[in-house]
């Protein structure tokens, strides 16, 4: 097995898949964690006034706390394994090309060393991003979008009452429920929908003003005008242009899969960096004459 070429070979995919995930993570390319949310108020304002909660509003405290500390976590993570990843990447690809050119053998053991440290303490840097990432990315809310039904309507009559897209006991446990989950942001209704805004050109029944009280439905408990969904009175003209929801989740998911990628060929480097170490002698390959 050639140890030379396979390290530089996965020391220059960590690399270039690092660089992809600099360009899409949500960090570095939006304003959704800045890594400065005050949580210690949150904290603050539980200790002090959770002898008056109830358990469901103790769980809703609780649960507002640890969504702050998550998103002040993803964005400090990013910022270290990604720009950790880069650099020791950058500095395991150089070594392993002179190596690979049979430059500099005296110091393999030098570099297999530098590679089974970088290896190990990237894998470990960046594994623990991607777990915090893709849980907020699957489970928290962006405050930012409202949640919605399929096709764009913020309210729908279940018999009795007009009642928005997520259970009443989601309520009690969670202050964000009736926000759409970051893994939503891709779908339909929270983006530029061309069929709907067609049918919003042609004056369809959906447009009608009558099913655009967003704000007076939730407290009816009759039919607004024979309507069953209501749309917030903004829906259509926000979305007849706006993609920006559906470009955000793009570029998060990218920065998941490409992170994953980085440390897979992070612990690679690390393997044979310990091979590199471990070798006694012999190029590995033919020379370069």
């Amino acid at each position: 097995m050639n140890s030379k070429l396979f390290f530089l070979i996965l020391s220059a995919a960590m690399v270039a898949f690092t660089i992809v995930s600099i360009c899409t993570g949500p960090s570095i390319n939006t304003d959704y964690f800045s890594g400065t949310n005050n949580c210690k108020r949150y904290v603050d304002d539980y200790d002090a006034n959770k002898g008056g909660y109830d358990d469901n509003t103790k769980k809703k405290k609780k649960s507002q706390i640890n969504v702050c500390k998550r998103k002040n976590a993803v964005h400090d993570l990013e910022y270290t394994s990604l720009i950790f990843d880069v650099i020791v990447g950058t500095l395991c690809c150089i070594l392993g090309l002179l190596h690979y050119l049979d430059i500099g053998s005296y110091c393999e053991k030098i570099t297999g060393i530098i590679g089974l440290a970088s290896g190990v303490i990237g894998f470990i840097l960046t594994i623990i991003y991607v777990g915090y990432s893709a849980y907020i990315f699957n489970n928290d809310h962006d405050t930012n979008v409202e949640k919605l039904y399929d096709n764009g309507a913020k309210y729908k009559w279940d018999g009795s009452k007009y009642a928005g897209d997520w259970k009443s006991e989601d309520e009690d446990k969670d202050y964000y429920a009736n926000y759409a989950k970051y893994k939503d942001l891709g779908k339909k209704q929270y983006n530029y929908n061309s069929e709907l805004y067609k049918k919003f050109l042609e004056g369809g029944d959906h447009d009608s003003k009558s099913c655009h009280d967003g704000i007076t439905a939730f407290v009816r408990t009759t039919k607004v005008n024979g309507c069953e969904y209501i749309w917030a009175a903004n829906y259509l003209q926000y979305q007849k242009t706006s993609t920006t929801n559906k470009y955000i989740y793009d570029k998060w998911l990218t920065s998941i899969i490409f992170s994953c990628f980085t440390f897979v060929c992070a612990i690679g480097v690390a393997i044979f960096g310990l091979l590199l170490f471990l070798n006694k002698g012999g190029s590995g390959h033919t020379p370069i004459s």
